[in-house]
């Protein structure tokens, strides 16, 4: 079962026999990606990015500092770049992020 599964996809063919789709449902079923849904779904992988990073250079200030100013590890840098071009142009996210920082650090 699991190779002719492997096989129909692979083909684009549909193997549906008199029971109907395999998956129980019909083939209207299945949802499409639409446009809308991608960019709702990229707005809240970039809401989630900034929360999870914005928690983390707290603590990590001085790791990232030393990624971007002298021989860290550059990984590091490029993780947290994104937060630091979003503080440039967003004013209260740059507060709320150096608040967080001087927080750690002080």
């Amino acid at each position: 079962m699991f190779l002719r599964n492997a096989i129909d996809g692979l083909t684009g063919r549909s193997s549906s026999g008199p029971r109907g789709n395999r998956e129980g449902g019909t083939a209207s079923a299945k949802s499409k990606r639409t446009w809308k849904g991608f960019l709702r779904d990229l707005f809240l992988y970039l809401v989630v990015y900034v929360i999870v990073s914005g928690f983390l250079i707290g603590p990590l200030f001085w790791v990232w500092f030393g990624a971007m100013y002298v021989d860290g590890p550059k990984w590091l840098a490029r993780l947290f770049q994104p937060l630091a071009i979003m503080c440039d142009y967003c004013p209260p996210l740059k507060w709320l992020v150096n608040a967080w920082v001087n927080w750690w650090i002080l």
